[in-house]
């Protein structure tokens, strides 16, 4: 294996990564560009139905539905922490 410069970092097959994503963005260049909505919740304690009310995620699941239903890609994100809080 030859060796990295001084100070640099050699990976091995990282120049094959670079080139399968650079062959992949390239791919989607022909198409028309998308809208994309990101929708994003913190801190998800309930999945469940909370006093007879959906939770967070569910409402999260209808909103997701109801963006797709009039044709927008949405991404759902969950950030933070999920069902127990971080010490």
């Amino acid at each position: 294996m030859a060796s990295a410069a001084p100070g640099r970092l050699r990976v091995p097959g990282a120049g094959s990564a670079a080139l399968a994503l650079a062959l992949f963005v390239l791919a989607g260049c022909g198409e028309p560009p998308v809208d994309v909505v990101l929708v994003q919740v913190n801190d998800v304690y309930e999945i469940g139905y909370v006093d007879g009310r959906p939770s967070t995620l569910a409402r999260l699941a209808g909103l997701i539905s109801s963006l797709e239903a009039t044709g927008t890609e949405a991404v759902p994100v969950l950030a933070g922490d999920f069902l127990s809080p971080s010490a």
